[in-house]
């Protein structure tokens, strides 16, 4: 007998997924919006993702499939492993109008993975969530259902960093080794950025390092067994400077965009607006006329409505449409 759970937002009876393995086609019937939160690790608890069970040949004619069939694909692997395979590797089957909202959910979810993980390459900002979401709508990425935002995000990020202008965000570490580590895991130890070191009887380093250096030390410590001769702690995930990074402009232009940061007049404060984020000015011509320009009317918008204003980076990029319609917009 099929459920359906009370947490679940009922967009249609039952969606499924299928999964063909030594030639054998099975499937389960479940709720669409909880297999991509399972898959993402937000949703443990499988009754919650399945409408049933039971494992079927065809959900639609509702045949289940034969144990011999199971036995052969899976051998005496049980049932809930089973559910679990297919869930994990299963192509979802849903309706058009469902899987593009579907898609689009996934890809907001890789564009916010991406904003997190990455830095403009040339400045070392963050760029922001919604420059990088139109960037993946420009270059036509393919949002994949039967793998999670966080690896199709991880995909994308070795992919497009040169063309989008990225590159993932640097850790700050402290390495602590002894003369014995050193000998062992100089090589690594090169990747560093030194910040700062501190040699002694034992070594601390302290600096940079990429993620993908900083496992690799992390493995190498364990794989060489020098736990008690090598510590790696890890002081900040994220190092940024500051201020607000761009993409690379796509389309007929490849040129770079400098990062969003103001420069600011010597020995004086230079002239400033309240609502426009990171808006400073030395001219006081320049000041006056930013006032009646449509990146400050369109944040006046925005602050009259409660929301967050937006820099001049992310304010280039968006439609003209969308930047019309709230400027001929009431203020409520």
């Amino acid at each position: 007998m099929l459920r359906q759970p009370v947490t679940q937002v009922p967009l249609t009876n039952v969606a499924v997924v299928k999964l063909k393995k030594n030639g054998i086609k099975f499937e389960i019937a479940c709720y669409p919006n909880k297999v991509s939160n399972w898959r993402d690790g937000i949703e443990k608890d499988l009754n919650e993702v399945l409408q049933s069970k039971e494992i079927f040949s065809n959900v639609q004619k509702g045949v289940y499939a034969k144990q011999a069939d199971l036995h052969k694909a899976f051998g005496k692997t049980p049932d809930n492993e089973i559910i679990e395979a297919i869930l994990k590797e299963g192509e979802l089957q849903v309706n058009e109008l469902e899987r593009k909202s579907q898609q689009g959910n996934t890809l907001k979810d890789i564009a916010s993975i991406i904003s997190e993980k990455c830095v403009d390459s040339q400045s070392g900002c963050p760029v922001p969530y919604t420059i990088i979401m139109r960037a993946l709508e420009e270059i036509h990425v393919n949002v994949k259902m039967n793998q999670s935002a966080k690896k199709q995000a991880l995909i994308i990020i070795k992919t497009y960093k040169d063309k989008l202008g990225l590159e993932r965000a640097k850790m700050r570490i402290r390495l602590t080794y002894t003369p014995l580590a050193k000998e062992l895991l100089q090589s690594l130890i090169d990747q560093v950025i030194s910040e700062s070191l501190k040699e002694d009887q034992n070594c601390v380093l302290v600096g940079l390092i990429h993620p993908e250096n900083y496992r690799s030390i992390f493995n190498a410590i364990k794989e060489k067994h020098l736990e008690n001769e090598a510590n790696l702690e890890v002081l900040d995930q994220r190092v940024v400077a500051e201020g607000e990074g761009k993409l690379k402009q796509l389309g007929n232009e490849e040129a770079k965009v400098e990062s969003q940061n103001v420069a600011k007049p010597v020995g004086k404060k230079g002239l400033v607006c309240n609502t426009c984020p990171e808006a400073e000015f030395s001219d006081v011509n320049d000041h006056r006329n930013h006032f009646k320009t449509n990146w400050h009317k369109y944040n006046i918008k925005r602050k009259s409505r409660g929301v967050e204003t937006i820099g001049e980076a992310e304010f280039s990029i968006m439609p003209e449409n969308e930047i019309n319609d709230l400027l001929g917009s009431k203020v409520v």
